[in-house]
């Protein structure tokens, strides 16, 4: 017998297992015909482990994860080549690195990410085996950022084996949560389901960054991670959506992906090109592995190094395998098992002995690979054999619980008979069962059951379930029950049980939204509409209305903008009431908002709130919102924050959906009617007044806030209200409201008495909060933030580097409009740094033409931050004309309320261009204009000098010594100190270098010399290598 002379693995002892039973042991190690595919494996993994080079600082010299994808048909040897990689990892990691699998299976319930939780079960595993393992894992963990308590619940409620890696106390939030308040019997006809899939996204969207942070933690170049999806044709949507997360993760290195795919399918081939084409514009690099049927030679190898044939004996019996198999490696395997069964293949002591002629005469006896596949069942009692059947018709992967509802008898001691005959293989150590091979699966469902027996047979199958089940059980196993049922929809004769199974589909369909497999969810809601009929809303309106209602709130969670609309509006148009309609129409108002479509969602959203008796004027005076805004701010002045925290909770069913209608509007009318704007935090606020608190009243307090600190209007009620958003966040514990809750709080009311840099870790904070909440949008805002802020007070390459993680971070998760912000900001660093030809032309890779007319076209925000940026770098290069040219765009930030920090840039950079022209052209309204900006700079200041008091100053030195005034000195020297001390490098070294001019043209040319160098020095230290060159070469020019 050939032996597996190598010495087990104490991390993975079921690699050391071989292929075969006792009686003809291959080592798994050993692969033939498979020495290409397999240096392309070793050269992958190779890469990933490669160490940072100490030089290197562009990210594309960072070891970055790779893909490998093996492709084949069923049997061809897939699964050993990925498990190969194994003996790489222990070899050349000394044991350290980590190799896990996972494998995919036809699904028998909802639960997601099957593959991963195997994988990283056996992760853990490992962890446990080695010396200090937990207590390494748990340190990196933390040293991560990761909250062992609360993200580490997160990680034990999916992967339940990550509990003896972590300490779990009081149960926080999972992904497997269900956003159900009120879910939908399966055994009877409540129908009262209240879900909010948003949450259910939110919990998923959660379990990917604390997943991802997780694996992040754990890797490195000395502990690179080898992680195997088998069979990923079977994956659960969840589990393609989080592997592609992770993929499309430029930040994540150190892992190689590898993942098996049966290409002998139709419908798999587009699973995979639907999988693939959405990491095209990933920097992810892809290994294409296509398997293909072992060479009669690669047999004959096989044959003569394992089993120890002579050349001409190995040939012989080479040729006959390979024309009965074709070359499929499971078969083959089969072949030898069955003739060494047979006794025609005897084996003892390193001598092998075979009678050819009876190995083809048998081989053709048999006809095909199926036939030899099923006599192993030889043997096996009736009654095991028609649990088999059973099983084969549920997928690969074998529950006994449900095959315990169709025989008497212990199924585990039939299950063990199975095992004997290799039908069935056992995990002792994990009690899982499942089929040998799929192959073996497939070929019991394919030859022992005959096509026109199959429907009825799956019809009876999901029929005793149905009845068998209790209420609870059948909410566990409502996915392989469906299954059944609906394959047999066509025997269906009884209206009644139609309408049941109806029934069953919207609970399958509630069950995936609690999961968050939403494209599963869909698929059932679907078919129970379609079971429904097309007139269902005049004989089963509740189930109609809760099938259609659902289907519209979870496609638009999956951002199928179209099914959302036809979903809305069949319930519009037949709903009894506009009360029945709230579901389906906000719905359809958040997907487009989240396809970017914001006016006609603030179209829609006005329309919704006239039918709820508010009405809202698109273009309304200027008079009539000061009017309102009066009425409001003399109501509110009345009422202190203890008073308002005491008022009782919304109720109103209408009232609360007004209040989410008026949430999702906000960002939206920002972009359609900035006349309109103003209003909603109005109404919001209105509402709350009359009709209670509710979670969302802490966004409408905030907007309030924002709106009257904006542009000073008055900053101290400003704060009130920000201050009093929070305490309502905290009344109704609104965490899935802290991410814009905070975006508006720092971005346009903390400013106003603290410094910038104190909101930089409140910032981070509430972006991690908004990815696991689900708010993208306000979390990548507040992601975005800071190195907006950082432009004038921190070195350009971070800020760029920053800018630039952003915005990969948008893109991944399609906002766009945000990205679109980042992109001038980013291209005015890049033009300082000395990336352009023209440091006053702002365009380049990151911002080019086509982008910059796009924005102008839609009078978006990236346009008027295109225009400040212009004015910074013309003013900076002293290319005034062009920079009084932009001012006049650029002053649009200030009037748009686009938040002090942002708006102090504008009206800096403006008024300073101004004086620029004053100077050159002599003229008193430039002048004028930029006295103006820096009397609003000083009227802030008064709330926060050391946001906006050196930028005051420095244009009133400015102002100065356009006046020859003999204080302009005395003015520069101030500023200077003042923006020393708030570390501001942009202004600092701009203020040195207006001064060292001032004094070289009234004749002190000693005493410009420190300045000179001071502003060098700055601009060095700032990074705008393209202002250091061209001053320099002004003062040579100078000097000469």
């Amino acid at each position: 017998m050939v032996k597996d002379v190598a010495t087990p693995s104490p991390q993975r002892g079921f690699l050391d297992q071989v292929l075969s039973p006792p009686t003809l042991s291959i080592p798994r190690r050993n692969l033939y015909g498979r020495s290409k595919e397999r240096e392309q494996m070793v050269q992958a993994y190779d890469r990933v482990c490669q160490q940072q080079s100490s030089s290197a600082t562009k990210s594309s010299e960072r070891p970055k994860s790779e893909l490998i994808a093996i492709l084949g048909d069923s049997g061809i040897g897939k699964t050993a080549l990925a498990h190969s990689l194994y003996w790489d990892v222990d070899r050349c990691r000394n044991g350290q690195g980590f190799f896990v699998s996972g494998k995919f299976g036809q699904m028998q319930r909802p639960e997601p990410y099957e593959g991963f939780v195997e994988a990283f079960t056996q992760f853990v595993e490992i962890v446990q085996d080695r010396e200090n393992g937990v207590a390494n894992v748990r340190q990196a963990m933390m040293e991560n950022g990761i909250d062992l308590e609360r993200e580490g619940k997160m990680l034990s409620d999916t992967i339940p084996a990550m509990e003896h890696i972590l300490v779990i106390q009081e149960p926080q939030e999972s992904v497997g949560d269900p956003a159900v308040t009120q879910q939908t019997s399966v055994g009877d006809g409540n129908l009262q389901s209240k879900y909010i899939p948003n949450e259910c996204s939110a919990a998923a969207l959660r379990f990917k960054h604390v997943f991802r942070s997780f694996i992040q933690a754990v890797t490195s170049p000395s502990y690179p991670l080898v992680l195997v999806m088998d069979d990923l044709h079977w994956a659960d949507e969840a589990s393609l959506e989080l592997l592609r997360f992770l993929l499309e993760d430029s930040l994540l290195e150190n892992v190689l992906f590898v993942v098996t795919f049966r290409s002998d399918m139709t419908e798999n081939i587009k699973k995979l090109s639907a999988f693939s084409s959405n990491l095209v514009e990933s920097s992810i690099n892809v290994t294409d592995i296509n398997i293909e049927a072992l060479e009669c030679m690669d047999i004959q190898v096989l044959l003569g190094k394992e089993l120890r044939m002579d050349q001409d004996e190995a040939t012989n019996l080479a040729l006959c395998i390979h024309k009965h198999t074709g070359g499929n490696g499971f078969h083959v395997w089969e072949v030898l098992r069955f003739i060494h069964k047979q006794n025609i293949l005897q084996y003892d002591l390193g001598h092998c002995d075979c009678d050819f002629q009876s190995v083809e005469q048998l081989l053709t006896e048999i006809r095909d690979m199926d036939r030899l596949v099923l006599s192993k069942l030889a043997g096996i009692p009736e009654h095991v054999l028609e649990l088999i059947k059973i099983a084969s018709c549920l997928g690969s992967k074998v529950d006994p619980e449900i095959l315990q509802y169709f025989d008497s008898q212990p199924v585990e001691t039939m299950l063990k008979q199975a095992v004997i005959n290799d039908t069935f293989v056992h995990d002792e150590k994990r009690n899982s069962w499942s089929f040998a091979h799929d192959v073996v699966q497939e070929t019991i469902y394919k030859r022992m059951i005959e096509p026109g027996e199959r429907v009825g047979f799956h019809y009876r199958i999901g029929r005793k379930l149905w009845r068998a089940l209790d209420e609870e059980k059948l909410g566990d196993f409502i996915i392989p029950v469906l299954g059944q049922l609906l394959i047999a929809s066509d025997l269906w004769d009884d209206e009644r049980e139609r309408i049941a199974v109806a029934r069953l589909c919207l609970s399958a369909g509630l069950k995936g939204v609690s999961l968050s497999t939403f494209r599963t969810a869909l698929f059932y809601l679907h078919k129970g509409i379609v079971l429904l009929g097309l007139d269902a809303w005049e004989d089963n309106y509740e189930l109609w209305l809760e099938l259609h209602s659902a289907a519209a709130e979870v496609a638009s969670s999956l951002g199928d903008h179209i099914s959302t609309y036809e979903h809305a509006e069949t319930v519009v148009k037949h709903a009894n009431s506009f009360h029945d309609t709230l579901r389906a129409s906000t719905a359809r108002i958040r997907a487009l908002g989240n396809r970017g479509d914001h006016r006609q969602a603030v179209d829609e959203c006005l329309e919704f709130l006239e039918k709820l008796g508010i009405e809202i004027s698109l273009k309304p005076s200027k008079a009539s919102v000061a009017l309102k805004w009066w009425m409001l701010l003399r109501r509110l002045k009345s009422r202190s924050n203890e008073s308002i925290l005491r008022l009782p909770d919304m109720t109103n069913p209408e009232h609360l959906a007004a209040m989410q209608v008026l949430n999702l509007m906000f960002v939206g009318a920002g972009f359609a009617s900035d006349e309109m704007s103003p209003l909603i935090p109005l109404k919001m606020i209105q509402l709350t007044l009359d009709h209670g608190l509710s979670s969302v009243s802490c966004v409408g307090f905030a907007l309030l806030g924002y709106v009257m600190a904006g542009m000073g209007r008055d900053p101290d009620q400003g704060y009130r209200f920000g201050q009093l958003g929070f305490a309502i966040y905290e009344r109704f514990a609104a965490r899935a409201f802290l991410a814009r809750l905070t975006a508006l709080y720092f971005d346009g009311i903390h400013c106003w008495k603290h410094p910038a840099r104190e909101m930089f870790g409140s910032l981070w904070n509430a972006y991690r909060v908004g990815l696991e909440t689900g708010d993208v949008e306000f979390a990548l805002l507040c992601a975005g933030l800071p190195s907006l802020s950082k432009f004038d007070i921190e070195p350009l390459p971070l800020v760029d580097k920053e800018m630039g993680n952003d915005r990969e971070r948008m893109v991944l998760h399609q906002q766009f409009s945000f990205d679109l912000i980042t992109r001038p900001v980013q291209q005015s660093a890049q033009n300082l740094m000395g990336r352009s030809d023209d440091p006053t032309i702002l365009r380049g890779e990151v911002f080019d033409d086509e982008l910059a007319k796009k924005a102008e076209q839609e009078m978006h925000p990236a346009h008027f931050w295109a225009k400040t940026h212009e004015v910074l770098l013309c003013c900076l290069f002293e290319k005034y004309t062009k920079a009084k040219e932009c001012a006049a765009v650029s002053m649009e930030i200030p009037k748009r309320d686009y938040g002090p920090l942002h708006s102090s840039v504008a009206t800096f950079a403006c008024a300073f261009a101004h004086v620029a022209d004053a100077r050159e052209r002599k003229q008193r309204h430039a002048a004028r204009m930029a006295k103006r900006g820096s009397q609003t700079l000083y009227r802030w200041s008064l709330h926060s000098s050391e946001n906006y008091l050196g930028k005051h100053l420095l244009l009133e030195a400015e102002l100065a010594a356009l006046r020859h005034e003999k204080s302009t000195v005395v003015k520069y020297k101030t500023a200077i100190a003042v923006l020393r001390q708030g570390h501001y490098l942009l202004y600092l070294a701009l203020a040195n270098e207006r001064l060292a001019l001032y004094l070289h043209e009234t004749g002190n040319v000693n005493d410009s010399k420190p300045y000179f160098r001071d502003a060098l020095a700055v601009y060095e230290e700032w990074g705008a290598l393209a202002k250091v060159n061209q001053l320099t070469a002004k003062i040579h020019q100078m000097i000469k």
